[in-house]
């Protein structure tokens, strides 16, 4: 019997895309104007979500400012507060962490899930995890299914490992074990080595 990959949460890490002359998060910066810091953090306080969230980033990664997690904290609320989907996830992450925050799996529930409810994977992944393990939350393995299930749909390779797990141990639904060895296929196919090993003990015995 496999275990659910445990919720464990890295140090957030975000690369800063750059905010356009237009105002849009440009995925390639390298093609467009990148506005200077300081019109960005007046962008920011005029309530624009897009610099509100990019300020964030700058903040955590110490990107033309000294890095400050609590100002990034601050930032990332603001833009979060907009529905801005990235800020929500990685407020979700430093609540999980108490990185510039008083740790609370609780409040990571709560960003999670809206961050979850707009179609973020890995929100969806974090949000499984914490109904497995009932952090944040109580504990509801059907809850933790459902959530793992939409994340594994979009292709997110741990999400199919513990999707594949629970079918497995028959956690949260009825025990399949044809649909387990077809997710954690889907997840060794992405280089997750719990699956590869998952299958090579199913080939094995």
């Amino acid at each position: 019997m496999h275990a659910i990959k445990s919720y464990v949460l890295s140090v957030i890490v975000i690369i800063s895309l750059g905010m356009t002359a237009n105002g849009v998060v440009a995925q390639d910066a390298v093609e467009e104007e990148i506005i200077p810091l300081e019109e960005i953090m007046e962008l920011a306080k005029e309530g624009d979500a897009d610099a509100q969230y990019d300020l964030a980033v700058k903040y955590v990664n110490g990107d033309g400012v000294k890095q400050d997690l609590k100002k990034a904290v601050e930032w990332f609320t603001k833009a979060a507060d907009q529905g801005d989907e990235e800020a929500q996830f990685n407020l979700g992450v430093m609540y999980a962490n108490g990185e510039g925050v008083k740790q609370s799996h609780v409040k990571a529930f709560e960003w999670f899930l809206k961050a979850a409810k707009q179609g973020d994977p890995e929100a969806q992944y974090n949000l499984g995890n914490l109904y497995a393990e009932g952090e944040g939350t109580a504990q509801n393995l059907v809850k933790a299914f459902e959530w793992y299930s939409k994340a594994a749909e979009q292709g997110d390779a741990d999400a199919q490992y513990n999707f594949a797990v629970m079918y497995e141990n028959g956690d949260g639904v009825k025990q399949d074990s044809a649909k387990a060895k077809e997710w954690y296929q889907k997840a060794a196919n992405q280089g997750e080595e719990l699956a590869v090993e998952a299958l090579k003990e199913k080939q094995e015995s």
